[in-house]
C-alpha cells in the first residue's frame, strides 16, 4: 500500500500529457543542471583546456582569416554556403528515410551525419553552445526519434547513440558539460515511444538502462556523471512503476537500492556528494521498498543532512509500500516527520529575520539611510544626508502614502529591483513619520511564502492528508493518530495564515483594532507564524525544549 498520492499524480500526468509531462520535473533538473555546470566551469580560461570531437569537413563552416582579401572572403562564403546546404539536404534525406520505414543500415548517410555533425556539435567549446545543450538534446530526439519510425530503425539509432555517447562521456578531454549531456541523453532514450492519443506510455530502452548502470559501477568515472545516470535511472523506475511492464528485475532493484544507500552513507559532504545523496534518496522512494523506511527516518534525524536531502527523505516515506509495517516503527516515522516540519519552519523564521537584517545593512550601505530598530520591526529613521535618501524597497508599491524612507527623491533603486515612487518626492521634508515599516521586496516574500507552504502541505500529506485518514495515519495507533491530528491542524492554519501580505494589510483592520499598536511587516508576521507553528508542533510532540533549526544545505537552498 503506497501511502502517497505522488505516484497517482505522475500517472495522471502520463495519461493526459504524454512522455514529456511524465518527466517534466526531471527534465527541468536536467536542463538546469547542464546549464549550471556549463556556467560554473565555462570561463574562457577554463574552456581552453578542453577539446571537441572533430566534425566531418562536409559540414564545417568557417570564418574568413582576419587579414583575408576580397577573393578569400568570397571563397569562404561560397564554401560555407555549400556546407550549409549539405547540412539541410542530408538532414532532409535522413528524416525522409526514417519516417518512411527505412533503417540506418539502408543508407550510410545516417551514420555519417550523426557521427560527423550531430554528436560533434554537442561538444563544441563555446559558452553559447554549452548553455544550450538541453535544447540541442531535445532537437536531436525530435529530429531522429519520431514515433513513426520503425522499431528496427529506432533500435539501430539507440545503439548508435549509446555508442557515441559512451565514447564522449569517457573522453576526459571533452568539456564536463558535454560529457554530462551525453549521459542525460542516454537516460531519455525510449525503445517504444509514448503517444498522446490514444494514451500510450513510453518504454525506456533496456540497453540505455544497462549503460546507466555501468556508469554507476565505474570507479574511473567522475561523480557528476553518476548524478546524471541516477536521473535517467529514476525515470526508468518511475515509468516501470506505472506501466508494470517488468522491465526492471528484482536484481536491478536490489542493485539500485544498494547504490542509493551507498551514496547516502558516504561521509563526504561536497557538492557532488550532496547531489548523489539527493538522487539516491529520491530513487529509494521510487523503488518503494518498505525496508527503506528506517533509512529515510535516519536521514531525517541526521544532524549532517541538509534541508532538501531531509525533504527528499520525507517525500520518500510517502511513496513506500508500508502495508503491514510495525505500528511502533510507523509511529517513530510519524514523529520524525513532525520534528522535521518543526525544525524546517524554525529555519524559515531565522532565514526571514536574516533577510530583514541584510536589507537594513544594504539600505545603510547603498541608500545612505539610517534605520531605527523598533521592538517589532526596523523602522525608517532620519536620512543620514539631507541631500540624499532612498526610494521604496517595495518597488513603488507604497503609492500615495507617506512613502518609504522619507527625505529622499523617492527614486532610489529598491531591493525589490523596482524604481521606488514614494510620495516624499524631491525636496521633501526630512521629518520621519512614526511607524513606517521596512518591508522585504515582494519576490523575496513570495519565495519564503512558497517554501513555508511547501513544507506545511507536504508534511500534512505524508502524515495523513487534510482529513487525517491517509498517509502514516493509516499505520499508527491511537496515540499516533492524535499526534497527526494536532500537527495537521496547526499546518492547516499555517497554510491559510501564510497568505498574509497577498491582500492589503490596512484593509484587514477591524474597528476594534487598536490604532496605536505599531503594525508589523509581512516578513515579521511570516517569521512569527513559523515560530508559533514550530512551538505548537513541539508541544504536540511533548517536547519541553524548542526544536533546533534544520541545517542549511551547503550546495543549494
Amino acid at each position: 500500500m503506497a501511502i502517497s498520492s505522488s505516484s497517482n499524480s505522475v500517472k495522471s500526468a502520463l495519461t493526459s500529457g504524454f512522455q514529456s509531462r511524465l518527466t517534466n520535473r526531471t527534465i527541468k533538473a536536467i536542463v538546469a543542471g547542464t546549464a549550471v555546470l556549463a556556467l560554473a566551469v565555462g570561463s574562457q580560461s577554463a574552456l581552453a583546456q578542453y577539446e571537441s570531437i572533430p566534425m566531418n569537413p562536409r559540414y564545417v563552416t568557417q570564418l574568413p582569416p582576419f587579414d583575408a582579401d576580397e577573393e578569400q572572403m568570397e571563397a569562404t562564403k561560397k564554401a560555407n554556403r555549400t556546407n550549409e546546404k549539405n547540412l539541410r539536404d542530408d538532414l532532409s534525406k535522413i528524416r525522409s528515410l526514417l519516417n518512411n520505414g527505412g533503417s540506418p543500415a539502408d543508407n550510410p548517410l545516417v551514420e555519417q551525419y550523426l557521427k560527423g555533425y550531430v554528436f560533434p556539435s554537442m561538444t563544441i567549446i563555446d559558452n553559447r553552445v554549452l548553455s544550450q545543450l538541453g535544447n540541442i538534446r531535445a532537437k536531436f530526439l525530435k529530429d531522429f526519434f519520431d514515433p513513426r519510425i520503425s522499431a528496427g530503425a529506432r533500435g539501430a539509432l539507440i545503439d548508435l547513440t549509446i555508442q557515441q555517447a559512451r565514447e564522449a562521456y569517457r573522453n576526459n578531454s571533452l568539456h564536463p558539460a558535454a560529457r554530462l549531456n551525453m549521459v542525460y541523453l542516454i537516460g531519455m532514450l525510449d525503445q517504444t515511444p509514448g503517444v498522446r492519443l490514444p494514451p500510450q506510455f513510453p518504454v525506456p530502452s533496456r540497453s540505455a538502462y544497462d549503460s546507466l548502470r555501468d556508469i554507476l559501477n565505474s570507479a574511473d568515472l567522475p561523480a557528476f556523471l553518476k548524478v546524471a545516470a541516477l536521473a535517467g535511472i529514476q525515470r526508468h523506475v518511475e515509468i516501470d512503476n506505472i506501466t508494470k511492464n517488468g522491465q526492471l528485475t528484482d536484481a536491478d532493484k536490489t542493485f539500485l537500492t544498494g547504490k542509493s544507500n551507498e551514496y547516502l552513507d558516504s561521509p563526504a559532504q561536497d557538492d557532488l556528494s550532496y547531489w548523489l545523496k539527493r538522487r539516491g534518496m529520491q530513487l529509494l522512494g521510487e523503488l518503494g521498498n518498505a525496508t527503506t523506511l528506517e533509512k529515510a527516518v535516519s536521514v531525517i534525524q541526521s544532524k549532517d543532512a541538509g534541508f532538501w536531502v531531509k525533504f527528499d527523505a520525507m517525500e520518500a516515506i510517502g511513496k513506500l509500500n508500508l502495508a503491514g509495517t510495525d505500528a511502533a516503527q510507523s509511529l517513530a516515522a510519524t514523529k520524525a516527520v513532525a520534528e522535521f516540519a518543526s525544525s524546517a519552519l524554525l529555519q524559515e523564521s531565522e532565514a526571514i529575520k536574516g533577510a530583514v537584517k541584510q536589507l537594513v545593512y544594504d539600505q545603510i550601505l547603498f541608500q545612505d539611510l539610517d534605520l531605527i530598530a523598533s521592538p517589532t520591526d526596523y523602522s525608517s529613521g532620519a536620512a543620514v544626508s539631507s541631500s540624499s535618501g532612498g526610494g521604496s524597497t517595495d518597488g513603488g508599491r507604497s503609492g500615495g502614502n507617506s512613502g518609504k524612507f522619507t527625505g529622499g527623491s523617492g527614486m532610489g533603486m529598491g531591493m525589490g529591483a523596482g524604481m521606488g515612487a514614494g510620495a516624499g518626492g524631491l525636496g521633501a521634508s526630512n521629518e520621519t513619520p512614526a511607524g513606517e515599516i521596512l518591508e522585504l521586496p515582494v519576490y523575496q516574500l513570495n519565495v519564503f511564502r512558497r517554501r513555508i507552504k511547501t513544507i506545511a502541505l507536504t508534511t500534512s500529506q505524508i502524515l495523513g492528508g487534510a482529513d487525517g485518514t491517509g498517509g502514516l495515519a493509516k499505520l499508527v495507533d491511537d496515540s499516533g493518530k492524535d499526534l497527526i491530528k494536532k500537527v495537521n491542524s496547526e499546518l492547516s492554519s499555517l497554510l491559510e495564515e501564510s497568505n498574509v501580505g497577498i491582500v492589503d494589510l490596512d484593509a484587514r483592520k477591524t474597528e476594534d483594532e487598536d490604532e496605536d499598536v505599531e503594525p508589523k511587516s509581512v516578513a515579521s508576521q511570516l517569521a512569527e507564524m513559523c515560530d508559533d507553528s514550530s512551538k505548537e508542533i513541539d508541544k504536540a510532540l511533548g517536547k519541553k525544549d524548542p526544536a533546533a533549526a534544520a541545517p542549511l544545505d551547503a550546495a543549494t537552498n
